[in-house]
């Protein structure tokens, strides 16, 4: 349902109104879900009638790309557990692979079957693995 300018519009400063990103929004719920096969379109519709959407704050957001930490990433010195879906397109595995190579230490994880949504039991299923081996044992 979502179309590349969709996405182009996404990641730019370029929506042209609130209504517009509403739209947007609805219409790339569904790469953000856990099962596309069993989506409920009219749960995402009250979910994204119910959602304040601002066009300027978004267009603000992205008009300014100071936000860029790649280069600050080696000055992270804690257990740092970088994961992401296989098929996840906000953040494609390359991506969290070059931030998990410039953390020291970091632990990457690349969930199957998943996409920028990752199902939140499965999430809680790494992330408890992960500190139950990172943490210290009291």
């Amino acid at each position: 349902m979502a179309t590349e300018g969709m996405l182009e519009k996404l990641f730019t400063p370029t929506i042209e109104s609130d209504e517009e990103f509403r739209l947007i929004m609805f219409a790339l719920a569904p790469m953000y879900a856990e099962d596309p096969k069993t989506l409920d379109y009219d749960k995402i519709l009250l979910h994204t009638a119910k959602t304040r959407y601002n066009a300027r704050v978004h267009n603000d957001l992205f008009a300014d790309h100071f936000y860029d930490v790649v280069g600050r990433l080696s000055s992270i010195h804690c257990p740092t557990l970088v994961f992401c879906g296989a098929e996840d397109w906000i953040c494609p595995p390359d991506q969290s692979r070059l931030i998990a190579d410039r953390i020291p230490g970091a632990t990457l994880e690349i969930i199957v079957d998943s996409n920028h949504g990752v199902p939140g039991t499965v999430a809680l299923q790494h992330v408890s693995r992960f500190l139950n081996d990172k943490l210290p044992k009291p």
